[in-house]
């Protein structure tokens, strides 16, 4: 044990074996040297070794590990540090201070979901936090503390199951303010690792703390790094390291090899933690072969400017104010970890999320101007490779919150990735410019959950202008999932897309995803995307949220290339109660001539919304032409804006494509096949704030109401093939005089619809405009058909009372009547009125009538569709045909919609099918009234071979019912007949 008598004042003390502690400052040694042995610092913060020189070429120094498991006096106690006072620091090889997880531990007296220090994890499994976040897992991982200019503590705890698991780094501390370190050797203050196997959470990195006036060495590394894990536990966040020096001093010396790391705890790890802190003085010690690690702060500093820049297996955030990187010709980044990193300047707690994981922290560029990177040559990210760049909020001068602009091409490698964050209030995306782009198998361009942010702690709205409110799903390019008319509507430019996805609506302390980010890429030449880009949203995390919406990916060159490349934007599923996200949108212009002669690019492109009971819209794909679409499909979303698409054969498999340009016409020359829950919709152009049309399941508006001033059309040469619960979804424009129909399917061959497997004629709600099928040989299996269930027109909704068609049921403040078709609508007074005739139905059913004025959630029933088949050989039904009205909102008064038409024209209808056109149902409580049935009509040279059924039932339920709607079967005269009317 030393004291303050032994050694003495001036002496040389000397450290070559054995274990010595001190617990206490020592005299003012004239030297200290070490070539071998332990020293342990322990007793508090009085422990220090005072020499005019010290110098370690062996053994290893350390400090006591931290005990204390609760505070004291409301206070984290320093139990232990390591500290050197002197004129000169000498650490040589193999020397090494080494406090590795010797800071605060991980667990709290009595408390297994919180670590130690203030950083310790605050919940059941985090990591601890010091200079950046620590890793989260259900609940927050550890906060920054303490200063970046003066680390004067350890690191903290994760939380942890165990005792004596994920423990902070310890703490150095360095004084030669006078003099010279010169570092050759190794100090480490890193975080313990977590245990793993659902444990717990691992901890931060420590402090390291040197101020000299010149630094120096050869192969030195000074590390603070967080721990690591894996499982469902957080890692550890990175430490905080500052090294001061006199600025003048150090530049007349060589510069210094040493490198320097607070990096987060990351492999491994679904919950990663954030960069610690490097302060440094000026940017001498940044070179064009970076090898540090941290986000590095710089006092009155934010351009740098270098020939080339190179980063191997080292993770450098840049978050200055303005920051501002010139490169002149290449930068290379090439590592698992390695990764440049530009804004973020700002970490964001609890309120709002980076991805899909639990409460994960979101780091936003918090400045007046947003970071650049520009780079003279190339761009090449490798081996795992990364470059992060934060948008800072825009005001409307700067259309971008970022700039990455590279004078040749940008290649991203196998593994390698750039993640481009908007700002999650304000929305500004980052641009990326280049001469190329190159997006490499394994490779990708990713701003999954970069977009606006969920509703935030004490709000139930969320960011962004098509948010959704308390449950309900975010919006972007399709209209979020709609529970309790809370979800948000589609937003934006389709034909150039650079708004983020929506967050969903909040309730309570629910958590959720960030809406989709924006990709905004421009080239002067080609864009090669032979891997992923993607700005989609996780499924989210726990309580009432909605989800939130896909994101948004722009692309413009002059040529496109792709080899089994992938885009997408897609919406969030959601849950029991929750509204999904929408579609978001993706935009690709080229220039038509040049890529016309370029060679095909294959690729996917998707922009689905989230599944659940309330599904969120398809989002919207805009393209140029139609080059990049394939036989076989691969497309899902709202495609256009082009008129017509002609090919051989189509196979629409596992994908839902909806063609929205005015007056499409789609020809297939042979096959058309819709497969394996692939959906293929024709029409549904978007009008919005129609919530009065209620269509899905669960109370699901939907926007995407064909408003053409033309027919839509498809033509299939050969067969129609729907199986594997395959849809075809038809939207009919409005009609007039020059129109008898509002879209038309003409089918040479035979129409197979199997079992699970429905096509879904769509009547446009407010004109009532309906789809014409003309076809041959028609085989409709068990468990599947036509379904035009609600597809009629619309209900009363919104500032409007009476339900949409001729016989739409209307009311006052109180009572409502049933839509009417085939017979009355229920409520004599209110009811709406038989029209159209029984033996060729030619409209759908009408709507019915809102209740309750005082409140415009209350909605009508919308009347049944259409389904108007003319075939010019035989019909077999051994499924369903059904045209059923819908029935009302759950608001007293309420009235059900009518039931739709049904008319078939074959030489024969045989099988033992259903035929159906029933009233919907209205509220059986207050008011309200049910909808009259429909009609149906069925025309055949012979009434032989059905032994089927048919309804056209009036609603029941109501406190008015409906009247029964007409079927009727027409005996057409034989084929030759003559007919003299007289």
């Amino acid at each position: 044990m030393w004291d303050n008598g032994v050694p003495v004042t001036g002496c040389e003390a000397v450290l070559a074996s054995g274990d010595i502690t001190i617990t206490n400052a020592s005299a003012a040694l004239g030297q200290f040297l070490m070539s071998g042995g332990t020293l342990e610092f322990a007793g508090g913060t009085t422990a220090v070794v005072r020499a005019t020189d010290i110098t370690i070429t062996g053994g290893i120094v350390r400090h006591a590990q931290h005990a204390a498991r609760a505070k004291v006096d409301g206070e984290w106690l320093v139990e232990a540090r390591v500290y050197f006072a002197c004129s000169n620091f000498f650490l040589l090889s193999p020397g090494l201070i080494d406090v590795n997880q010797r800071g605060w531990g991980g667990q709290l007296t009595g408390n297994t979901t919180f670590g130690c220090g203030p950083g310790g994890a605050s919940g059941l499994r985090g990591g601890g936090g010091y200079g950046g976040f620590g890793g989260n897992y259900n609940g927050v991982g550890g906060k920054p503390y303490g200063t970046a200019t003066a680390p004067d503590l350890p690191g903290s705890g994760g939380s942890s199951a165990a005792a004596q698991d994920g423990f902070g780094g310890g703490l150095v501390r360095i004084a030669a303010d006078d003099g010279a370190v010169v570092l050759s050797g190794t100090i480490r203050a890193n975080g313990q690792n977590g245990s793993g196997g659902n444990i717990g959470g691992s901890g931060s990195g420590g402090g390291i703390w040197i101020s000299c006036r010149t630094l120096a060495g050869t192969n030195g590394v000074v590390v603070a790094n967080g721990g690591t894990t894996s499982g469902a536990n957080g890692c550890g966040g990175g430490g905080r390291i500052a090294v001061a020096y006199d600025t003048v001093a150090q530049k007349a010396l060589p510069l210094p090899d040493i490198r320097f790391s607070a990096a987060p705890g990351y492999l491994n790890s679904s919950y990663p933690g954030d960069l610690g802190t490097l302060w440094f003085p000026d940017n001498t010690l940044l070179t064009a072969n970076l090898r540090h690690s941290g986000a590095v702060l710089i006092p009155a500093w934010n351009e740098w400017s270098v020939d080339t820049l190179a980063l191997t297996n080292a993770w450098v955030r840049f978050p200055a104010d303005g920051m501002r990187l010139n490169v002149t010709n290449d930068v290379i980044i090439t590592g698992t970890q390695a990764g440049l990193e530009l804004g973020g300047n700002y970490l964001e707690w609890q309120t709002m999320y980076r991805d899909s994981l639990y409460r994960v922290l979101v780091l936003r560029s918090m400045m007046a101007n947003g970071p650049q990177l520009h780079v003279g040559g190339d761009l090449v990210l490798t081996n795992g490779g990364f470059v992060n760049l934060y948008a800072a909020p825009t005001n409307g001068v700067t259309p971008y919150g970022a700039l990455l602009a590279v004078t040749g091409e940008v290649v991203v490698a196998s593994t390698s990735r750039i993640y481009p964050y908007c700002d999650p209030t304000n929305g500004a995306a980052v641009k990326i410019t280049a001469n190329k782009v190159t997006v490499l198998n394994g490779g990708a361009i990713d701003a999954n959950n970069a977009g606006f942010a969920a509703g935030s702690i004490g709000g139930t709205i969320s960011y962004g202008p098509g948010g959704g409110e308390s449950r309900g799903g975010g919006a972007n390019g399709g209209t979020g999932g709609n529970y309790a008319n809370t979800a948000g509507r589609p937003w934006g430019n389709a034909a150039k897309p650079l708004v983020p996805g929506s967050g969903g609506g909040r309730l309570g302390n629910a958590v959720a995803a960030m809406g989709g980010g924006v990709i905004w890429l421009e080239a002067r030449d080609k864009v090669t995307i032979n891997g992923t880009l993607r700005a989609n949203v996780g499924n989210s995390m726990n309580g009432s949220m909605g989800r939130s919406a896909g994101g948004s990916i722009y692309i413009a060159c002059n040529t496109l290339a792709a080899t089994n490349g992938v885009i997408q934007a897609n919406g969030a599923n959601g849950g029991s109660g929750l509204g999904s996200g929408g579609g978001g949108r993706i935009a690709i212009a080229y220039d038509t001539t040049a890529q016309a002669t370029a060679t095909p690019a294959h690729l996917s492109l998707s922009v689905r919304g989230g599944g659940s009971n309330y599904e969120g819209g398809l989002g919207t794909i805009h393209l140029p032409d139609t080059r990049l679409l394939r036989e076989n499909l691969n497309v899902s979303g709202q495609v256009g804006p082009f008129s017509s698409w002609s090919v051989d054969n189509l196979l629409v498999k596992n994908q839902q494509a909806r063609f929205t340009g005015e007056g499409f016409k789609l020809t297939v020359t042979n096959t058309l096949t819709v497969d394996s829950n692939g959906s293929l919709d024709l029409g549904g152009g978007a009008i919005f704030d129609n919530g009065s049309f209620w269509v899905d399941k669960g109370g699901q508006f939907v926007d995407f109401i064909c408003h053409s001033t033309s027919t839509n059309a498809l033509y299939v040469g050969g067969d129609l093939i729907l199986t594997n619960s395959g849809t075809l979804s038809v939207f009919a424009g409005p009609t007039n005089a020059t129109m008898a129909h509002g879209s038309v399917v003409e089918v040479v061959g035979t129409t197979h619809i199997y079992s699970g497997s429905w096509i879904k004629p769509i009547s446009h709600p407010t004109n009532g405009g309906s789809p014409l099928f003309r076809v041959a040989d028609l085989t409709i299996a068990a468990s599947g058909g036509f379904d035009a269930n609600q597809y009629g027109f619309a209900g009363g909704g919104g500032s409007r009372i009476a339900g949409y068609g001729y016989g739409g049921g209307s009311g006052t403040s109180t009572y409502s009547g049933g839509g009417g078709y085939g017979g009355r609508g229920g409520n004599a007074t209110y009811g709406g009125a038989i029209y159209g005739v029984s033996n060729a139905p030619a409209f759908p059913g009408s709507g019915g009538g809102r209740g309750n004025a005082a409140t415009y959630t209350a909605t009508g029933g919308s009347g049944g569709g259409l389904i108007r088949i003319e075939s010019s050989r035989y019909i077999t039904l051994n499924g369903t045909m059904r045209a059923n009205g819908r029935k009302s909102g759950t608001n007293n008064g309420s009235a059900g919609g009518a039931g739709g038409g049904i008319y078939l024209k074959a030489r024969k209808l045989s099988g033992s099918g259903l035929l159906c056109a029933n009233g919907g149902n209205g509220v059986s409580s207050g008011s309200g009234a049910s909808g009259g049935g429909g009609r149906i009509a069925v025309a055949t040279y012979s009434r032989s071979g059905f032994s089927g059924n048919w309804q056209v039932n009036a609603g029941t339920d109501g406190t008015y019912n409906g009247a029964e709607g007409t079927f009727m079967w027409v005996d057409l005269p034989p084929p030759g007949s003559i007919i003299i009317l007289r």
